[in-house]
């Protein structure tokens, strides 16, 4: 699968593996709460659908 985000927005932070045998893939929502150009939601929908696993948005309430 060709991936639609370009390559300038994607950056490896770490060398952990991906774990493939996990239950979910998980998105952290921060900011740029938008379906649409949103380049890391796009990734996530991307990583979930390639491991055929569920994603989970997780978005952190502040009081």
């Amino acid at each position: 699968m060709v991936s639609k985000i370009p390559e300038s927005r994607i950056v490896q932070v770490n060398q952990a593996p991906i774990h493939v045998d996990g239950r979910f893939v998980i998105y952290w929502m921060i900011a740029n709460r938008r379906v649409h150009w949103n380049f890391s939601l796009e990734r996530a929908i991307e990583g979930a659908e390639g491991l055929r696993k569920p994603l989970l948005i997780l978005e952190g309430l502040r009081c």
